[in-house]
This record gives structure tokens, C-alpha cells and sequence, in this order.
């Protein structure tokens, strides 16, 4: 069964998600806005890995929280996100023009999102959408 968990998190009260495979426990956050180590806690709570972390796009609300997901996780979740938005992600986000510091974006992505592409969680695929507009990944 597929479980999601939604936070609403940091300074823009940004939609997050723990989406896990309950059979296999495998788990993904999607957008770990901010406290990252509350996503990570619930994750471990109920017996889940994180493998992956999928970002919508690089605005900084988005992966704030990309570091306290991935600190103490066995291994590291890599991260993935669309290319064009690798220029916004290097940026910080643009956390800096809200005042906001973001001293530890977390790990860089590793993963090149592309239309149609198939991501797996467990017994589940996903199929990824490039929607520019907002940003342009």
C-alpha cells in the first residue's frame, strides 16, 4: 500500500511529502521544505528508508530541509531534480533575496529529471512532467 504523509513547513508553510511503499518500506520525500529532521524522524518511526529525494524545483522553500533529511540516513538519499532548474538549486534558491540564510542546501542533485521519465518506489512508478513556468526546471 502506499502511505503519504504531507508537512507544512518553513517560512512559506511549503507542502512536503513522505511517500513510502508500505510492503517494501521504501520511502521518498518529495520537497522537504524545511526540518528536514522531522521528515526524517517520521520516516524512521515507522520503519521506512529514504532512497531518494524528488524536488519539484529548485526555489529554496522547496529543499531547505534536503540536509536534515539526509544526515544520519544509511545510505545517503540521492537527490533529483530537472536540470534547467541546477542554476536556481547553485543560487540557493534565492534564499538570500528573502533574508532568509541557507548555509546547508544538502546534497547536490545527482538525479536529471526529464519529461516522461519513470521513477520507481517500491512496487510503484511515477512518471515526471516538466511543467516550466514557476521556475524553469
Amino acid at each position: 500500500m502506499m502511505e503519504i504523509i504531507t508537512f507544512t513547513l518553513g517560512l512559506a508553510s511549503t507542502n512536503s511529502y513522505l511517500i513510502a511503499d508500505s510492503g517494501t518500506k521504501q520511502a521518498v520525500v518529495i520537497d522537504p521544505a524545511w526540518d528536514g529532521d522531522l521528515i526524517r524522524a517520521e520516516a524512521e518511526k515507522r520503519g521506512w528508508q529514504i532512497s531518494t529525494i524528488w524536488l519539484t524545483h529548485a526555489h529554496f522553500d522547496h529543499f531547505g530541509g534536503a540536509a536534515g533529511v539526509v544526515d544520519g540516513c544509511e545510505p545517503a538519499p540521492k537527490v533529483a531534480l530537472h536540470p534547467k532548474d541546477m542554476p536556481l538549486w547553485e543560487a540557493k534558491g534565492g534564499a538570500s533575496i528573502f533574508g532568509v540564510s541557507l548555509d546547508d542546501p544538502g546534497p547536490a542533485p545527482s538525479i536529471h529529471l526529464a519529461h516522461e521519465q519513470l521513477l520507481t518506489l517500491g512496487t510503484y512508478q511515477f512518471e515526471v512532467r516538466h511543467a516550466p513556468g514557476h521556475s524553469p526546471g
